[in-house]
């Protein structure tokens, strides 16, 4: 697979973002090329195309020449995916390269980018609400970051929530060895933050905090003698750096707080630290942690953390267990979770050993690139599933065999199709002996009893009951598919359609709505386990009620954007059947 990943920021700069998209894109089976701004030139074992994506000088906006560049290198290098690193207006590009060259195109999103052009309001906002639900895939590096996807409509069968991994060095170093290379005192008490030296860290909350076990809360001194040898260790390096020396030297602290700016090798902080402190806070401009990579990275080496309740952070703590999440903007409350920590050895073992054991099971970096390579296989081919058509048809002689021709050129071909004649008195029996396609003959019994029998010869994972009367987009089999793969959890897939004249537009699954009325066709790819049978003494809303009946049992749809199919070619219809359909839907 020959890939182009665009990103303003890669190695070697290794902050979470940079860490978090070469490992997911280190794998030898991958052609990667990597489109970067032009900030440092070396990047070991990686292929890097380095021109301005967001900073160019003489252009407003800064990313119009990337705009005209990506197609350039599309048709030039003929790449079978186009993945952006996270999310830019520049996105439109890769959309149109798909319109153009058939391009599948993801956006890997991490919470700040997104808000901040949905803040900006305007132009950027517009682009960011149009284009990123257009995208094959949206990856979202938490369940916090996956709720703004939400709000701004990309749909649940588009999203898929991957968070960032951690590893831990093929050579480990002693706490002693490390706190010497570090010049910290071997025998003291070392809390750490590692991050970026932005507002957003909160670094000068966690100094607070730090002052208040040092000094005394409300000024007292006794506690001074309580905690002789505990030291805070910051590494990280950026614009706020001299605001956080000044809040130093004011409590004093030069003795006890260490900040680091380059350091080669990070694991000799962890190695080094005894609690880690990640006290991050949300600006108004929408900078938030996403998810918060340094507090895996801390748990896989044994670190308890305490962590602000900001963005995608409370994802990565078991609270009670791991470490604990506080308000954030507190330095009193971040100084009353440290305390336990420091005072009773043993809760410190028993949530380090707790943390250890939390981030191999959940942190994994293997497990993320085997979903990777799922992830991509799905999206960028056709992918493999037996699926089952079943068509209900009473006197369908007009329709039938343009639904069946519609089945057989699909993109993913149905493994079998059954009809059910179902008492038809015309030539549809006839019809379908054209067709390699299984017949099977009742009396009239109404299409719930022909799909109920239909069903009973099906072999497939994945069932459609079809109608007779319906023209099929190309893709509808294989989109409806890859929604099912993409989401286990998921019972049926249903989709956009038209009837009659009225073009439905739905939205994500929602159950209240779904009680209150129905908004999803019988025309749905349901899990074979999800078939329990139409209810035959129905005369209407038959799908309704199965749809109620799955939701009884905790079995949810999911929604694939997009007008799948036409309805109602066969027979004339009434502005009144319309109608009604328009107040199941609202």
């Amino acid at each position: 697979m020959k890939i182009l990943l665009i990103t303003t920021t890669f190695l070697p700069r290794f902050g979470g973002v940079e860490k978090f998209l070469a490992n997911l894109f280190n794998q030898p089976s991958w052609e990667v090329e990597v489109l970067c701004e032009p900030t440092e030139s070396v990047a070991h074992g990686w292929k890097i195309i380095r021109q301005p994506l967001l900073s160019h000088k003489f252009f407003r906006p800064s990313w119009l020449p990337t705009i005209w560049q990506i197609p350039k290198l599309v048709k030039k290098n003929h790449y079978d995916l186009i993945v952006l690193g996270h999310y830019a207006p520049y996105l439109t590009s890769a959309l149109r390269c798909r319109k153009k060259f058939g391009t599948k195109v993801m956006v890997i999103t991490h919470g700040m980018d997104v808000l901040s052009y949905d803040m900006a309001g305007g132009l950027r906002r517009r682009m960011l609400r149009k284009n990123l639900p257009q995208a094959d895939l949206v990856i979202a590096n938490s369940q916090y970051t996956n709720g703004h996807l939400k709000r701004l409509g990309v749909a649940e069968s588009r999203r898929i929530v991957l968070t960032p991994g951690a590893s831990l060095p093929e050579s480990a170093v002693s706490k002693i060895e490390a706190r010497k290379t570090l010049g910290l005192p071997v025998n003291s008490q070392v809390l750490l933050t590692v991050g970026r030296l932005v507002k957003r860290k909160g670094h000068l909350i966690a100094i607070e905090a730090f002052s208040r076990l040092c000094q005394g809360f409300g000024g007292q001194a006794s506690l001074s003698q309580k905690y002789p040898n505990l030291h805070y260790l910051i590494v990280g390096r950026g614009p706020e750096e001299g605001r956080i020396r000044q809040r130093i030297d004011k409590h004093k602290l030069a003795n006890r707080v260490h900040l680091i700016n380059n350091l080669e090798d990070i694991n000799l902080a962890y190695a080094a630290a005894d609690l880690f402190i990640f006290p991050s806070v949300e600006l108004a401009n929408g900078d938030v942690e996403g998810f918060g990579l340094v507090s895996a990275e801390a748990q896989m080496h044994g670190l308890p953390v305490i962590g602000s309740n900001s963005g995608g952070i409370p994802e990565t703590i078991e609270k009670g267990l791991t470490g604990e999440i506080v308000e954030p903007g507190k330095a009193d409350e971040i100084a009353k979770a440290i305390e336990p920590f420091l005072n009773h050895p043993d809760q410190l073992l028993r949530y380090s050993e707790r943390a250890s054991k939390f981030a191999k099971q959940h942190f994994n970096w293997e497990d993320r690139r085997k979903k990777i390579l799922e992830l991509l296989q799905l999206i960028n081919s056709v992918p493999s599933a037996k699926i089952s058509v079943v068509i209900p048809a009473f006197n369908a002689e007009k329709t039938l065999a343009k639904i069946i021709t519609d089945l057989q050129n699909q993109t993913l071909k149905p493994s079998e199709i059954i009809v059910v004649n179902d008492g038809s008195k015309d030539k549809t029996a006839e019809i379908v002996k054209q067709f390699k396609v299984e017949l099977i003959k009742q009396e009239n019994r109404g299409a719930p009893a022909a799909r109920n029998v239909g069903f009973a010869k099906t072999t497939g994972q994945f069932i459609l009951y079809c109608d007779a009367d319906v023209e099929l987009h190309p893709q509808m089999l294989e989109r409806m598919a890859r929604a099912l793969l993409l989401h286990p959890e998921a019972g049926y897939a249903y989709c956009d359609f038209k009837f009659g004249w009225h073009t439905f537009d739905l939205f994500d699954f929602d159950a209240e709505r779904l009680k209150k009325g129905n908004y999803i066709s019988t025309m749905s790819l349901l899990r074979r386990e999800n078939c329990i049978g139409f209810d035959e003494s129905l005369k209407r809303y038959q799908d309704w009620d199965l749809w109620k009946r799955l939701l009884e049992k905790g079995v949810k749809g999911i929604w694939v954007p997009g007008r799948m199919f036409n309805t109602g070619l066969g027979k004339g219809i009434s502005r009144d059947s319309v109608k009604d359909l328009l107040k199941q839907v609202k």
